[in-house]
């Protein structure tokens, strides 16, 4: 790739269109050479199966004639067994046997009469079959008919390992050749035997009186014809090609290579047998000795074949393909060169315009001034040259733009040419972020030096939550600025319940000591109370002030309520109303000033109790050692009218002792007072700490600024 990128654009342009050009002629030679080899592989499949057609035909013929043969034998075979004499049966002498359903296998136990032909027993005595066997060549059988329909007795049919005779079969009396002996007429047909082959029959009824008794029948398999196998697999295709035949059941029959014979698809090919089985006619292709080779079939139902031709791809399909890739190949290489030398001549006059745009492009890139283009084609070469217009006239305005903003004109206005312009939208969010920082500065400011002045403020009334509760609210009231506001403290009754109490409220700039008290429960405040969260409402209740802080009855819409907490205690709220929408940056300061002012009224509360302990503490203080100056006098006197009234002992040491326990409940007050008092001058000094602390970051930002 290194290789590409350092070419030239006519070189570029050129390879370009070499390759493109190269590999269209490339897909015209794999179309043009796949679709001949289409054609001629259809036309292989449309032969064979001509071929198929013919080899199906000719075992069509010599079934006829195998049929005729099989009829005539049948004949003769019929005669020689009505030459025996008169059929009989002797039911004295019953046979005990065991009768297999020929199609589903199922086993009977069964009584049948002996047969007799003549002075000749017929079951199991196979010299008169083997006989007409030698005669006539075909298989020879004879059937007892029985409820179950007609029973084999004496057959020339041996089982697979030759030494047992196939008896002991039944045909079942609703099988088509029953049916149709049943009715004394002859079957002449394929049929299939004991071990599922295919093969041509004829069966005769014995008749007794009238009535049909058993049956006589002639047959032979078709695939020991050795005739019809010789006569298939001598046919030879494109010198190599060969037929062969397959039974239904998957065993070759008949190949013209014998280690072939016998060989078993259904187990050794198991997938092209079960492709042959369901489709019954088509073709294969595979691959075997290096060589890819074409299998077609065809069923031939009558035998239960299939006749299978072989042959060679290479022998029907690449000889001749071979002979015309060199002139196929020699055609397109010569268009291909002609081609290239057509698109190298129509290159040079097209390229020319570019340099000069080139030149335009490397001034602009290198930040240099450059001139509009005037090119008066209305070509591709004529829109680049609008389009760098274009772009020389945006560069201008950007400049322009940029410039301004470097002046800190950040209100400077650049109109875009098109809404997706990356460069434009890149310099209209910088100056978006720039007056961004500028407010957020101007909002930090702000928001530090109104902090420095609310700390000032709870200092300085730390004192008295009246006093404290007034600057606070006074604040707000100025600072944000806002028309109306109360300030609530949370208080207990005698029932310890709690309530909110307003302690000052504003309207217009006007003081309001409005004594009021609202349960936790109603309303908005408390609403504010028991969920510790802000409520800014934009359409507040008319009515809502008379109601709920008794200011007067204003239209204000704007209402934020902003519980003082510490934690999940709350300690107050703050409710403010407005004509005018509040800022997010104002609403944000008075959450994080909610906290302080909550710790500053806490802290203020704990020194207002602290001053109403101590007060107490004192007055207990005197009348404790009023108490104690009382008992002193009453010991005196216990003393001297101990002496004059025994009697009156008991109840002068009953005083001592409860004078005795006052006293120590005296000192045990007294220094728990003690230690209120000593815990309250260490939350205030932490408190101050903290304030101090606070000043002092205060100070540091603003020197950094």
């Amino acid at each position: 790739m290194k290789f590409f990128s350092n070419l030239r654009l006519q070189q570029k342009i050129f390879f370009f269109l070499s390759i493109l050009i190269t590999g269209i002629f490339i897909l015209l030679f794999i179309g043009v050479w796949w679709n001949m080899r289409s054609q001629l592989t259809n036309q292989q499949k449309e032969k064979m199966q001509e071929h198929l057609a013919d080899l199906v035909n000719l075992c069509e013929l010599h079934k006829e004639d195998r049929q005729k043969s099989l009829d005539n034998a049948a004949r003769l075979a019929q005669n020689l067994f009505l030459q025996m004499g008169q059929y009989k049966e002797d039911s004295t002498q019953m046979i005990q046997m065991n009768i297999k359903h020929q199609e589903t296998q199922a086993v009977t136990r069964l009584s049948i009469p002996t047969m007799y032909i003549g002075k000749q027993k017929i079951n199991f005595n196979y010299d008169w079959v083997d006989n007409i066997e030698k005669m006539t060549g075909f298989q020879c059988i004879i059937f007892q008919k029985i409820p179950q329909g007609f029973l084999r007795v004496a057959t020339t049919h041996l089982v697979s390992d030759k030494s047992i005779r196939v008896i002991g079969t039944y045909l079942p009396k609703e099988s088509v050749i029953s049916k149709t002996i049943s009715e004394g007429k002859d079957y002449s047909g394929t049929a299939s035997n004991n071990n599922n082959s295919t093969v041509l029959t004829h069966y005769m009824p014995i008749k007794h009186k009238g009535k049909v008794v058993g049956i006589l029948a002639v047959g032979g398999q078709t695939k020991d014809d050795k005739s019809l196998g010789t006569r298939i697999t001598a046919r030879k295709y494109f010198n190599s090609g060969y037929v062969y035949v397959m039974a239904g059941n998957g065993e070759v029959i008949y190949h013209p290579n014998p280690k072939f014979k016998g060989t078993n698809f259904k187990y050794s090919n198991q997938k092209f047998y079960s492709s042959v089985i369901k489709n019954k006619s088509g073709s294969d292709r595979y691959f075997i000795n290096n060589e890819w080779r074409w299998q077609h079939y065809q069923y031939y139902k009558p035998f239960d074949i299939y006749i299978g031709i072989v042959v060679s791809e290479k022998k029907f399909l690449n000889d001749i393909l071979n002979e015309l890739f060199g002139m196929l190949l020699f055609m397109i290489l010569t268009l291909l060169f002609l081609s290239l030398y057509i698109i190298n001549i129509l290159l040079k006059p097209l390229l020319k315009p570019l340099k000069t745009i080139e030149s335009s492009i490397g001034k602009l890139a290198n930040g240099l001034s450059v001139k509009k283009l005037n090119f008066a084609t209305k070509d591709e070469i004529g829109d680049i040259c609008n389009s760098l217009n274009n772009l020389i006239e945006e560069v201008r305005k950007y400049t322009y733009f940029a410039e301004e903003i470097g002046k800190n004109n950040l209100e400077a206005n650049l109109k875009l040419s098109h809404k997706d312009n990356v460069l434009g939208n890149a310099l209209l969010k910088m100056q978006s972020n720039l007056l961004k920082v500028e407010q957020e500065n101007t909002v930090k400011s702000w928001a530090i030096e109104h902090n420095v002045i609310l700390s000032e403020t709870l200092r300085k009334y730390s004192d008295s939550i009246d006093l404290l509760s007034e600057k606070v609210l006074n604040f707000f009231i100025y600072y944000l600025p806002m028309q109306q506001g109360a300030f609530y403290t949370v208080e207990e009754n005698e029932k310890n319940e709690k309530y909110l109490a307003m302690k000052i409220a504003y309207a217009y700039e006007r003081k309001k000591m409005i004594k009021q008290h609202i349960d936790t429960r109603d309303g908005l405040l408390g609403q504010v109370y028991r969920s510790g969260e802000m409520i800014y409402s934009e359409e507040m209740p008319k009515n809502y002030l008379t109601f709920t802080t008794g200011l007067e009855n204003y239209q204000a819409s704007y209402l934020l309520i902003v519980p003082l907490k510490i934690g999940n205690e709350v300690f107050g709220l703050l409710e403010l109303v407005s004509f005018y929408p509040l800022e997010k940056y104002k609403i944000d300061f008075m959450l994080q000033c909610s906290e302080t002012i909550a710790s500053s009224m806490s802290i203020t509360q704990s020194n207002e109790l602290t001053k109403i302990l101590l007060v107490d503490m004192q007055e207990t203080a005197e009348r404790l050692m009023q108490q104690d100056e009382e008992l002193r006098q009453n010991l005196e006197e216990l003393e001297t009218l101990q002496e004059v009234s025994d009697e009156k002992q008991k109840e002068i040491e009953r005083l001592l002792e409860n004078a005795k326990f006052a006293h120590e409940q005296s000192k045990e007050n007294t220094k728990q007072l003690k230690m209120m008092q000593i815990d309250n001058l260490k939350k205030q000094q932490e408190y101050l700490k903290t304030i101090e602390e606070h000043k002092k970051e205060i100070e540091l930002l603003k020197m950094k600024e």
